[in-house]
């Protein structure tokens, strides 16, 4: 806890870390079709190269906080902030990662649902 605040809950911490993977996943999806759609050089593939950094950050701030807070719960691990990829979709529907671009100091994975768009254009 800090200063006049109470924290979360290890409850509410698995539900952003869960939500959070997914805006992740979601963002990376997108930053792939972006990228397929777009020159990296250009304003939009320089944006969408980067997108994924501020909640890369939250996640691992958020992580910290919930290891400080929630030491000997013996529930607060990794996988709340970073769960497996077969809990952060709903439906089990995982697609195929297929491509891998390298950007500025991270490899971004575009997965089939995008790589089949970006192939029907």
């Amino acid at each position: 806890m800090t200063a006049g605040k109470p924290g979360l809950s290890i409850e509410r911490h698995q539900e952003i870390g869960l939500e959070l993977a997914r805006v992740r996943d979601q963002l990376t999806a997108l930053a792939c079709e972006i990228g397929n759609a777009y020159p990296k050089a250009s304003e939009a593939g320089r944006i969408a190269q980067t997108m994924t950094r501020p909640i890369d950050r939250l996640r691992g701030a958020l992580e910290s906080r919930m290891f400080a807070e929630h030491q000997g719960d013996g529930e607060a691990t990794t996988h709340v902030y970073y769960p497996s990829p077969e809990t952060r979709r709903p439906g089990g529907h995982q697609p195929q990662l297929v491509a891998r671009m390298p950007f500025h100091d991270h490899d971004l994975w575009c997965c089939s649902d995008h790589a089949e768009e970006a192939d029907a254009r």
